[in-house]
């Protein structure tokens, strides 16, 4: 009582004042993170089968991303020919991995996979490694929710973090998705909590996704280190040195980044300076493709970003 460390380690994070939009920091984000550890690797995807549900198609399909690595994932097809736009929806924690974003009734509201896919998307939901069908074997038989602190302490010891692994992986989904006839650019991804801390850090180090829509994670660092976020894919070594949310929000300059939070949420202080760091980015690259959307309620995904989607998308459709 009163002799814990909680004071000191919630002061001593980055206080860099910088602008990051340059090659130099994507890269540097990249080596933190240890994404450059991992190489690269000619993914191969199989074919699981399909149903047809209402107006789409779902297919299980399943991503070979690395040696001994196999990432499953929901396809959800318009059956007419939709946007031929492409986005990856990413979970959060406590909704069992892809399944959540395919209810109509998920926790936390988020059931954006087929709300994306009832406005015409072609949405790729995938299992992050430590979720869904792929929790390890240790978390099974402990009944948790995530394998993430079990992963990212080996991780670690390997000189890389479990974030390099999700990130990597969705980059080779994103190898996929190019490689099926879509354009470059072209490509979405939407993220809910953790899952909008995996989005951000997908769009920062890959220029191919052309729009980012995150919700329920841009707060500070130092207003959440050892309050809430205590999940280990939260943490990387050294990252929070070098950079904070508002500073992987700036990388994805200038392409369209959509963040929303909601002002009762109880695991994000307020982000104004965060959303300020990215907003000054934005300026700087004279682009005004950055929105932010204030909800009501807790810790939720409100869908206020949709129609800022629907808005890329007519862009991109016209190309």
């Amino acid at each position: 009582m009163g002799y814990t460390a909680k004071k000191f380690l919630t002061n001593i994070y980055g206080d860099n004042n910088a602008i990051r939009t340059g090659r130099a920091d994507r890269n540097r984000l990249m080596e933190l993170m240890g994404l450059d550890r991992l190489g690269s690797y000619n993914a191969a995807m199989s074919d699981e089968g399909c149903e047809r549900t209402g107006d789409f198609l779902k297919r299980r399909l399943v991503l070979n991303t690395y040696r001994d690595l196999y990432m499953p994932m929901y396809v959800l097809e318009p059956v007419d020919a939709g946007k031929n736009i492409p986005i990856i929806a990413v979970h959060g924690h406590g909704i069992n991995g892809k399944e959540g974003l395919v209810s109509e009734n998920a926790a936390y509201n988020c059931g954006y996979g087929i709300e994306l896919s009832k406005r015409g998307y072609t949405v790729f939901i995938p299992d992050l490694c430590g979720f869904g069908e792929r929790l390890e074997d240790i978390s099974v038989e402990r009944q948790e929710k995530s394998s993430c602190d079990h992963l990212n302490n080996v991780c670690i010891s390997m000189g890389f973090s479990l974030q390099a692994v999700m990130v990597y992986e969705l980059m080779r989904l994103v190898d996929y998705i190019e490689g099926s006839g879509f354009s470059g650019g072209r490509t979405a991804v939407v993220g809910f909590s953790g899952g909008g801390l995996t989005a951000m850090l997908l769009s920062a180090v890959d220029e191919r996704i052309g729009c980012c829509y995150t919700s329920g994670y841009f707060h500070a660092v130092a207003d959440t280190l050892l309050k809430n976020n205590l999940c280990g894919c939260n943490f990387i070594p050294g990252l929070w040195r070098s950079f904070d949310i508002g500073d992987i929000g700036a990388l994805i300059a200038p392409r369209t980044l959509i963040v929303e939070y909601n002002s009762d949420d109880p695991l994000n202080e307020d982000p104004s300076e965060q959303i300020k760091t990215t907003g000054s980015a934005y300026k700087k690259m004279n682009s005004h493709s950055f929105f932010v959307f204030e909800g009501k309620g807790g810790h939720r995904f409100s869908g206020l970003g949709y129609d800022a989607i629907d808005k890329w998308s007519e862009k991109q459709w016209r190309k």
